[in-house]
């Protein structure tokens, strides 16, 4: 009921939070976001130059995710295990 409900709401809020972080953060680092403003999922996308250096430097630092080569595109989940910790590694490999 009631408390799960709750619960949602508060795994929501917590990626929101990661996402957030990303879309302000990640357009500086040379990485224009091509997720629209105000989105509600926990996937956030963005355009790449290099394809295959920033999946690279993502698999060396062991930090799973999603490369479209064909579109030089990056894709970023995250989840209610993520951290603020895991988001200062994605922006450190990635500047």
């Amino acid at each position: 009921g009631r408390d799960r409900i709750g619960g949602i709401a508060k795994i929501r809020a917590h990626a929101k939070q990661l996402t957030d972080r990303l879309q302000k953060e990640m357009p500086g680092l040379g990485y224009p976001s091509v997720t629209p403003a105000g989105n509600d999922t926990p996937i956030v996308a963005y355009q790449l130059k290099d394809a295959a250096v920033t999946s690279k430097k993502l698999r060396d630092a062991k930090i799973a995710a999603t490369i479209i080569e064909s579109e030089k595109r990056l894709r970023l989940s995250v989840s209610v295990f993520n951290t603020q910790q895991d988001i200062d590694r994605v922006l450190n490999v990635l500047s």
